[in-house]
């Protein structure tokens, strides 16, 4: 088992000047910060996975409502 880092360290200054990452709708850029806090959380940090398996689009659809 790893050890579970309190935090993510995350620049919202760059978030904000990214201009790639602005021209995408609201909805995608509330997709991609709650994908990266389970690739956060997950076994594997970085992955979208659990237990070495990749999480399939219908289960992280259920995950993120």
């Amino acid at each position: 088992m790893r050890h579970k880092l309190p935090a993510m360290m995350f620049y919202f200054g760059d978030w904000f000047k990214a201009t790639d990452v602005r021209m995408c709708s609201l909805e995608a850029r509330g997709l991609w910060i709650d994908l990266l806090g389970l690739m956060w959380e997950g076994d594997n940090p970085g992955y979208l996975s659990v237990k070495d398996r990749p999480l399939n689009p219908t289960f992280i659809g259920r995950v993120i409502g």
